[in-house]
């Protein structure tokens, strides 16, 4: 059951843009249609990369905002390298891991207009986002991050929707400014 209110959820489905925890926050899933990939190598896939939209017949341009969750997975092809969990996940083919890392196709297609980048926990954690956040505006868009330590990786996730608090706020608020006009 969800844990978003209606009004929430209302809100958020107006705005246009879909918050998706992981790597590849930048996937519209709420508007994907039936035809999903069942390969890893295209679930991994950054998913604002256009070819991956595309396949599912939509245009970059739809995305106007995403909101990236609690990720640290920029540079697939760096902590694949040296973690087991993301071998775990991506295999072990490193063409796999710079397919799969977000900052190897920024500049390949249209960005987004907006990007906020929520982050938390360890300060090398939080340098990786801003590290990705600046090369996202130097690309040409407007990314942010923003640090919500001292919440956890399942706090940032669930407490979305759930309630007055720093999340739902955030997430209101970012989504309300993408949507204005």
């Amino acid at each position: 059951m969800s844990r978003r209110s209606p009004a929430t959820a209302e809100r958020l489905s107006q705005c246009g843009c879909t918050a998706v925890a992981g790597a590849a926050a930048t996937s519209p899933t709420a508007r994907l249609p039936e035809k999903r990939s069942t390969t890893r190598r295209d679930r991994c896939r950054p998913h604002g990369d256009p070819s991956f939209l595309a396949g599912h017949d939509l245009d970059p341009a739809w995305l106007d905002c995403v909101v990236l969750l609690d990720s640290e997975g920029y540079e697939v092809s760096t902590m694949a390298a040296a973690n087991e969990l993301y071998r775990n996940a991506f295999g072990d083919d490193p063409a796999v891991w710079v397919d799969a890392s977000p900052s190897e196709h920024v500049g390949e297609g249209p960005l987004p207009a907006e990007i906020l980048i929520v982050t938390r926990g360890r300060a090398e954690r939080v340098a990786k986002a801003q590290s990705f956040a600046d090369q996202l505006t130097a690309a040409g868009t407007d990314a942010r991050v923003v640090d919500v330590s001292p919440l956890s990786h399942a706090d940032v996730n669930n407490f979305i929707g759930a309630g007055d608090n720093v999340m739902s706020a955030l997430m209101i608020e970012e989504l309300a400014t993408c949507a204005a006009p």
